[in-house]
């Protein structure tokens, strides 16, 4: 990275390159010619490269590389595929086209980096896209974008920035051939947006990309993991570009679902759409071409293709249904699409609605339209705006869109640099005309002011824009545009007021904040929030997470209704802001990758019973009680609760009450995700499941409850019941992660479960038979006495006994008999203990055996049986009755024979003189009785 290093060029075939041809010298001399114009152009935008190198340009026809070009880091070579290559019998008289160029500075970009190269797609690809188009426009501002690279998508970023287009990668790992096409689509999509979003950064600051590579290299020469590290990557992007559209870095770029590194597994839902305005048989016609990509992203990021059936509904900018009144080029109208079918790739479906004679109160086409897309219980909402593309005399609008809320109004365009422009909205619609074309990125202010029909509030919105306008030959002075979608705030908004306590909570906004980030909506200066949330991300693909499945402020989404958040604070909070609520004419869907997902209430003043929930699957399959869902494996049976007095956990009962602004726990189990449905209204109570007959041996339940200073963990129970099983069942639940200090009792993952990790429920099958489990007891609060209780062990049948085992110390006590263990975590921070179950005799404790068999020397074992599990003390005595050693003392010891070893020697270990001894036996039923029984012994040492 130092000021003085270049990249010098050779253009010299290397000796017995299997797939290059030599340059002609007219090939070499044009190349040379723009390599050497392009130079100061890169040392500008980009600044000095990473390494001085000498890098050849290979002339390779068969490269087949849909980028034309590739940089080798390992060779510093550039293989160039020209693009009438495909047409030429000889290589070397292949026309030099302005497009080689173009692609030849993709390739140099790269070289740049070398082996500095970032690690992810978006990052790396990403910015050398942005300066690769900035470059080309500089050297040879003849070059036509549009109709050479007609994948630019910066004038739709705002229609095509959705969820569904994050992945540490462009294209994901390759899976089934039958994918391709899908695979290709989406790496192209995500290619020209992440070009567009660092495009948009570089219109704040020109030298952004100059600067942040000078900051990173010294960074990397420091460390080497800089390079995947996205949070320290983003704060030397911050020290550049504090600010881009009217928003903290950190704020805008955790808005902008393409630049995204993280693998998030389960169904997506994308839509490709661009507003056109045609012109068939001479008539103006609206239309809103639509590709689909329906697909599911694995753990190991392979993205493979989903069917299903899209359904497409329409609402007029005055909350009128248009969808009866949508015809369709092809399909139901334009109202539905199929996925992989009708022709369609695997993966996508495609559906191209027209709009004629939809004319609202002002009597013009012009309108904003809102476009609901659903298939298998995933939705995706996209703005249309209609009638704004082109005129009636087929001339393209430059700047066109909608605003989100508002019907009439002014919009004023102030763009930097350039005259102030003024236009109306017209239900919710506008277009404007800019002369002079933006060939460049520019930031700009859209102010829109509504009139008397109100729906919104007066507001200004920073956004940069880009399109390609009359630049050079003028090749693109009839398609330069930019569509805008103004996110503009209702008229009446949602005053949200709460009190946040001190310390940690699991917390929901019941509202979206729209611009606002989460430091401002909470009143805590930015630098002191501690905010986290899980995303259901594979940490791995993001090393620099260290396994944690956590993204913490500023990385985490923005607040909305059906998200919980975990909030750290010192002190009390008031929370005081307006947010928009969600619609309230109808249940709010929310969908959840799978994983652990943080839920929330979404309703400010409305309590929902746990069981009034619904879950969508994202099979196709119909709406589900939480109950159905829970008993075919799409939700865990468990949702938890976090006591901020106690620090634990808390399992909630059907009943269960979601509070407004408490987070919870539920674990998503299907594979795909799942969507779950909070009613908009009260709902009537569900029948709760039984708990089976009082006494029943064959189903029961003990709760653990584990207590430390500050601390108490009450969200553990294990049992038995009918249909459960000794290895995993759906009715075992797993324990939800922690964040911050705890102290935990939960089981080990039984054998056969779905995921690793602490489980809070355990339960095995109702089948007479004796049961163990092993229980860990933990915590990250540093050593600390702890106590473990069973306080409602009174309703386990009478006939069933529980003994409790400590694995590190061999101490043992009934459940029944005693209330609580009181142990101490050591530097480990954890302890084993097992807790077994066996069905005791209907006769009662009894010892129906005692005797001592032989061995060599001093060695001996004492055989006993029990008619049920005890507690069991054994001393050796003298016939006078003077204790001479305890052998067992509380030894716990199940129904049948028990053996301890007996070793002929007195308390100080000294062999016993030879003669007659008293070996005694105490059993201590878990009911408290006791039995004793005692046998004469010889000794003959």
């Amino acid at each position: 990275g130092a000021d003085t290093n270049r990249l010098s060029f050779s253009l010299t075939l290397p000796p017995g390159d299997p797939t290059g041809r030599a340059w002609s010298s007219g090939q070499a001399t044009t190349l040379q010619t723009f390599l050497t114009q392009l130079e100061p152009v890169l040392l500008r935008i980009y600044g000095p490269p990473a390494f001085n190198l000498q890098v050849t340009v290979i002339h390779d026809p068969s490269l087949n590389s849909i980028d034309m070009a590739a940089y080798d880091a390992s060779s510093n070579q550039i293989r160039l595929e020209l693009l009438n290559d495909v047409d030429a019998t000889n290589p070397t008289q292949t026309a030099i086209d302005p497009y080689d160029l173009y692609v030849l500075t993709f390739a140099v970009l790269k070289a740049y980096h070398d082996d500095a190269l970032l690690r992810y797609d978006a990052w790396e690809d990403g910015m050398v896209r942005a300066a690769q188009l900035l470059a080309i426009s500089e050297v040879r501002p003849d070059f036509g974008f549009l109709a050479r690279d007609f994948n630019l998508l910066f004038s739709a970023y705002d229609v095509l920035n959705q969820p569904g287009l994050e992945s540490p990668s462009f294209r994901g790992v390759e899976g089934g051939g039958e994918a391709d096409t899908m695979r290709d689509a989406l790496a192209s999509i995500r290619v020209y947006l992440a070009q567009a979003a660092w495009l948009k950064v570089y219109a704040e600051n020109p030298e952004v990309f100059a600067r942040f590579n000078d900051l990173y290299y010294t960074r990397l020469a420091a460390d080497s993991n800089v390079a995947g590290n996205v949070p320290i990557l983003k704060n030397l992007v911050r020290s550049v570009a504090p600010t881009v559209e009217g928003l903290d870095f950190h704020d805008w770029y955790r808005r902008q679902h393409v630049l995204d590194t993280s693998v998030v597994p389960g169904a997506k839902l994308y839509v490709f759409n661009i507003p056109q305005k045609d012109f068939i048989t001479g008539e103006p016609t609206n239309s809103l071409p639509m590709n689909v990509y329906h697909f599911e992203v694995t753990p190991s990021n392979q993205q493979n293709p989903l069917t299903g059936t899209v359904h497409f509904t329409y609402t007029a900018y005055d909350g009128f249904d248009l969808t009866p009144a949508v015809e369709g080029a092809s399909g139901e109208a334009g109202t539905v699409a199929e996925i992989g079918a009708a022709g369609n790739p695997a993966g996508i479906g495609s559906a191209v609605p027209l709009f004629f004679n939809i004319a609202g109160d002002q009597q013009v086409q012009m309108q904003r339209i809102e476009v609901e897309a659903e298939v298998n219980g995933m939705t995706r909402q996209i703005w249309f705006p209609n009638d704004v593309a082109a005129d009636d005399n087929q001339a393209r609008n430059h700047v066109y869109g909608l605003v989100t809320n508002g019907f009439q109004g002014e919009l004023e365009i102030a763009i930097e640099g350039r005259d102030v422009i003024t236009t109306n909205v017209i239900q919710g619609a506008f277009k404007a005309k800019v002369p002079g074309g933006l060939p460049v990125p520019a930031k700009a202010t859209f102010s829109f002011t509504p009139d008397s029909s109100g729906g919104s509030r007066v507001d200004a919105t920073e956004k940069n824009v880009m399109f390609l306008g009359p630049i050079g030959s003028g090749v693109d002075t009839a398609t330069g545009d930019a569509v805008v979608i103004l996110q503009t705030p209702p008229e009446t908004m949602r005053q949200l007021q709460q009190t946040i306590p001190a310390g940690l909570s699991m917390v929901t906004i019941p509202a979206f904040a729209l611009r606002t980030n989460a430091a401002e909506v909470l009143g805590v200066p930015a630098s002191q929030l501690l905010m986290a949330r899980a995303d259901q991300a594979v940490p791995t693909f993001e090393p620099y997470r260290m396994g944690s499945i956590y993204r913490l402020w500023p990385n985490t989404p923005a607040f909305r209704p059906g998200y919980a958040y975990w909030v750290q604070t010192a002190a009390p909070l008031t929370l005081n802001f307006e947010g928009v609520e969600a619609n309230r004419d109808r249940p709010f869907p929310q969908h959840y990758p799978p994983g652990w997902a943080q839920i929330g209430n979404p309703w400010t003043d409305l309590n929902i019973q746990l069981q009034a929930l619904r879950v969508q699957p994202t099979d196709g399959s119909g709406v589900l009680t939480l109950a159905e869902a829970q008993s075919r494996g799409i939700v865990s049976s468990g949702v938890f609760r976090y006591n901020r007095q106690s620090a634990g956990y808390e399992l909630l009962t059907p009943s269960s009450v979601l509070n407004p602004y408490e987070g919870y726990w539920l674990n998503i189990l299907d594979e795909r995700g799942a969507t779950l449905i909070y009613p908009n209204a009260v709902s009537g109570a569900g029948r709760a499941a039984g708990r089976g007959r009082a006494g029943d041996p064959n189903r029961w339940r003990v709760n653990l409850v584990a207590t430390s200073e500050g601390y108490r963990d009450a969200a553990a129970s294990l049992g038995v019941e009918p249909g459960a099983s000794d290895g995993y069942s759906l009715q075992d639940i797993a324990k939800p992660p922690y964040f911050g200090s705890f102290v935990s009792v939960a089981f080990p993952a039984p054998a056969g479960s779905r995921q690793s990790g602490p489980y809070a429920v355990d339960l095995r099958e109702g089948n007479g038979i004796s049961k163990s489990w092993e229980v860990v007891v933990e915590s990250n609060a540093g050593p600390r006495q702890v106590t473990l209780s069973w306080p409602d062990v009174a309703a386990v049948p009478a006939g069933v006994d529980l003994v409790l085992t400590d694995l590190e110390t061999g101490r043992s006590r009934f459940l029944r008999s005693t209330s609580s263990y009181t142990f101490d975590l050591g530097a480990s921070g954890a302890r084993r203990l097992r807790i077994s179950a066996e069905r005791g005799s209907q006769a009662g404790l009894a010892v129906t055996s005692l005797e001592v068999r032989g061995g060599r020397g001093t060695a001996r074992s004492i055989s006993y049986s029990l008619t049920s599990p005890a507690e069991v003390t054994v001393s050796l005595n003298s016939q006078s009755g003077r204790l001479l050693r305890t052998l067992a003392s509380g030894r716990a010891s199940g129904r049948g024979v028990n053996d301890i070893p007996f070793l002929a020697t007195d308390s100080q270990g000294r062999p016993l003189p030879r003669g007659i001894y008293r070996l005694d036996l105490i059993a201590v039923g878990s009911d408290g009785r006791q039995v004793r029984t005692s046998r004469l012994v010889r000794v003959e040492n």
